[in-house]
């Protein structure tokens, strides 16, 4: 690093891109990890929807109405 206030990054060699993906450059994190997000999250969303339908539609109608 020359003493002139040159960055201390050369192109390509681990500066953080802020731009989206061209030709050439990679993405900030990799696609699979994306998708086993996106996949954990609909898991989650779908447990946390049917594990209460499931239980409340083991209630009968009068004890739900009556509580």
């Amino acid at each position: 690093m020359s003493g002139r206030g040159a960055h201390p990054f050369t192109p390509n060699e681990g500066a953080v891109r802020t731009k989206w993906r061209t030709r050439g450059e990679y993405p900030a994190f990799p696609f699979g990890a994306a998708l086993v997000g996106f996949g954990a999250a609909v898991l989650v969303g779908a447990l946390a929807g049917a594990i209460p339908a499931v239980v409340a539609a083991r209630v009968k109608v009068i004890d739900a109405i009556r509580f």
